[in-house]
């Protein structure tokens, strides 16, 4: 039995695709786990250089202190400016996560966190205020999601 030289090409084409689509979809998922990686070193950078500004800032810590001592309301411009400003990094933060969380370059292992962290506050009346003050800021489904978690721990208060 003779094979054609067609069907001998069209066998070394086949295997040339298919060899090619391997080597994309290994490509590509090696693009994907970069990219998460990237996703998570990034996250956990934001919360190295939170804490640290919280654990080397004394104007900072005075400003906590007056506006957990004299509530919000009732403390100077500048610890209200100083706590308002560090609770919208934060808060910034999460809806980052939450976008990379939303679209799967942040997995669930490394959402969590997060999520906890958010429900852990979402009962504290300063975090709470600052987040209708600035909530206008954030993108639509992060609103959404923290409004959603408020409403969860609207029971308990910190």
């Amino acid at each position: 039995m003779k094979i054609e030289k067609k069907t001998i090409f069209d066998a070394i084409g086949l295997i040339a695709i298919v060899g090619s689509l391997i080597f994309v979809g290994l490509q590509v998922r090696q693009g994907t786990i970069a990219t998460k990686a990237s996703t998570v070193a990034q996250l956990k950078d934001s919360w190295v250089q939170l804490n640290l500004i919280e654990a080397s800032n004394p104007d900072l810590a005075k400003a906590w202190l007056d506006v957990r001592t004299n509530g919000f309301e009732n403390a100077s411009p500048v610890s209200q400016s100083l706590v308002s400003g560090f609770i919208r990094t934060l808060m910034h933060t999460w809806s980052n996560a939450y976008y990379h969380h939303r679209i799967g370059t942040l997995d669930e292992e490394q959402w969590n966190p997060v999520l906890r962290e958010m429900q852990l506050v979402a009962s504290n009346k300063i975090y709470i205020r600052v987040w209708n003050n600035w909530k206008f800021i954030y993108d639509e489904p992060f609103r959404i999601r923290f409004d959603q978690i408020i409403s969860e721990n609207s029971g308990s208060e910190t």
